[in-house]
């Protein structure tokens, strides 16, 4: 087993937060949550760190866990258990270790994904790759399909005002879905802005939202959306990206030193490791029956859509 870091008991004064991670809105309540649990429970996860240079202002630099090291200060905690990552040199290799860490989370605001995106893109390992390709090493990562990614990086051009309502701090009745934002980037500022103040305020499902805004737009001769129906395409973007999650999964835990692993499975009652391991054995059955079904298939003809990889918008 190759040894990645190990983990130490660490001043907090010793570490500093990365200023490019992705997460940028800490929730207050949540945060005071966060402390309370640590004061009344301890520290249950270490923090992830990485090495700074000779000469830097502090010497760990914070990979993944900067919500635990604020709620440390709130409760006057000096010391933190730190996993001292030895294979993440590079801002770049530490920006992709932040991304897989935090994005397994699922209170990130709509914005911070897309700026997330954005900056996985300029990566100099994706950077190389074709437009279509760089969206698919990025599904890969997050565990996602090349849809969901087109998805969000459109935030990034509807009017910040719009942007700000699909904020998961705002309560489901008043939030609006990220998933409009390839028809409202159709829109001017202005009709954004008032179509999605009456998708709210007549709190209109998804499906109807579409067509309300489609409807809007034919009106003004527009075209909104993706014209793309390859639905075959996009399930198999799915599947593959699926796949990419549970090695991926299986892949962090394997690599999570010995300590941590056992922690994490003695903190939990004999039930639910019973019931981790029969979770186990059914994966495996599942993606045992998987590798059967597509065996058959693996020097048949494409067929159909699956032969367009073109994408319209």
């Amino acid at each position: 087993m190759k040894k990645l870091g190990q983990v130490l008991l660490i001043e907090r004064a010793l570490m500093v937060p990365d200023p490019d991670q992705p997460r940028q809105h800490f929730d207050p309540t949540q945060m005071k949550d966060l402390a309370a649990s640590m004061r009344a429970a301890g520290q249950q996860t270490p923090v992830t760190l990485r090495h700074m240079p000779p000469g830097s202002s502090h010497p760990y630099k914070i990979i993944d866990g900067e919500r635990r090291w604020r709620a440390a200060a709130m409760i006057n905690l000096t010391h933190l258990k730190a996993w001292v990552r030895d294979d993440v040199g590079s801002d770049d290799g530490a920006y992709v270790a932040s991304v897989v860490s935090n994005f397994a989370r699922a209170d990130h605001t709509p914005l911070e994904i897309a700026v997330m995106i954005a900056r996985l893109r300029k990566q100099p390992r994706i950077a190389k790759l074709s437009l279509t390709d760089q969206a698919a090493t990025i599904a890969s990562i997050l565990g996602r399909s090349m849809a969901w990614v087109y998805q969000y990086e459109m935030l990034l051009k509807v009017d910040p005002a719009v942007v700000e309502l699909m904020s998961t701090s705002r309560p489901l009745s008043e939030r609006l879905s990220p998933l409009l934002a390839p028809m409202l980037v159709a829109f001017e500022p202005t009709l954004q802005r008032k179509y999605a103040a009456e998708i709210i305020a007549q709190r209109m499902p998804l499906r109807q939202a579409r067509i309300f805004l489609d409807a809007q737009a034919h009106g003004r001769n527009l075209r909104v959306g993706s014209r793309n129906r390859n639905y075959p395409q996009r399930r198999h973007e799915r599947f593959v990206s699926s796949l990419s999650v549970i090695v991926r999964e299986a892949e962090d835990i394997l690599t999570m030193p010995h300590p941590l692993f056992r922690e994490m499975v003695l903190s939990r009652p004999q039930g639910d490791r019973q019931m981790a391991l029969a979770r186990i054995d059914a994966a495996m059955e599942h993606l045992k029956e998987l590798r059967q079904a597509m065996l058959p298939m693996l020097k048949a003809p494409i067929q159909g859509p699956l032969k367009s990889h073109v994408r319209t918008s």
